[in-house]
């Protein structure tokens, strides 16, 4: 969609459509409509309803980008490298999720999101603080919000039985978490295999852990 398209990926368009791709985001958007004979006028004047928009992607940052297509299959990709930073918006539940790497491959065909090198992904909500996730590489479904890191490490404050705990102690706690893979589900489930949890900062050397093969950390309630 050309009016809801970041500036990154409006360049990318202008530069597969063989016109220049110089100027700010206004520029390259009017272009791209006088490139297909579309009046901007004409959209105003739209009668169709609209849908509410509840998601959206930004493009932050990318030394490089390219689009294309696996005709195979008929999806429709978006590659990003070089200092990628990518943001993606729930504006219904009030989440933005933020995500670094090295190299991102965007499938906006099945609304996939995988990023590889250095991966950095934080998750803020409106309350509590950023869930902040690192690994070697990930993949992230934005329908559901759920992904999986390899070779990762992840920080995440949970809330604990206030009945379980001392009066003088929060009842929320940051946990640590380490595993060959960690997924996250759509209801905060985590699931780690291979994995060490703890509530240690340095984990090498906890005063507690528990290491098992596959630990799941239920989501509360």
């Amino acid at each position: 969609d050309i009016k809801t398209a970041t500036y990154y990926e409006l360049a990318v368009w202008c530069k597969q459509l063989g016109i220049n791709d110089a100027g700010d985001l206004k520029a390259l958007r009017k272009r791209i409509f006088d490139f297909y004979g579309i009046k901007q006028e004409d959209l105003v004047n739209q009668k169709e309803e609209k849908e509410e928009v509840t998601k959206k992607i930004g493009i932050k940052s990318a030394d490089r980008s390219e689009y294309f297509t696996i005709e195979e299959v008929d999806e429709n990709y978006l590659l990003l490298e070089g200092d990628v930073i990518v943001e993606v918006f729930d504006y219904k539940d009030n989440v933005k999720h933020e995500i670094k790497a090295h190299r991102i491959i965007l499938n906006q065909t099945e609304n996939m999101l995988t990023a590889e090198e250095d991966i950095v992904y934080i998750l803020t909500k409106s309350e509590g603080d950023p869930e902040i996730f690192k690994g070697e590489s990930f993949s992230f479904d934005i329908d559901t919000w759920e992904g999986i890191f390899y070779r990762s490490r992840g920080e995440s404050e949970k809330e604990v039985d206030k009945e379980a705990t001392s009066k003088d102690r929060e009842d929320k706690v940051t946990f640590v978490y380490i595993g060959d893979t960690i997924s996250r589900l759509t209801d905060d489930t985590i699931i780690l295999e291979n994995g060490i949890v703890t509530t240690n900062k340095s984990p090498d050397d906890p005063y507690w852990k528990i290491k098992a093969k596959k630990i799941w950390v239920l989501a509360p309630g």
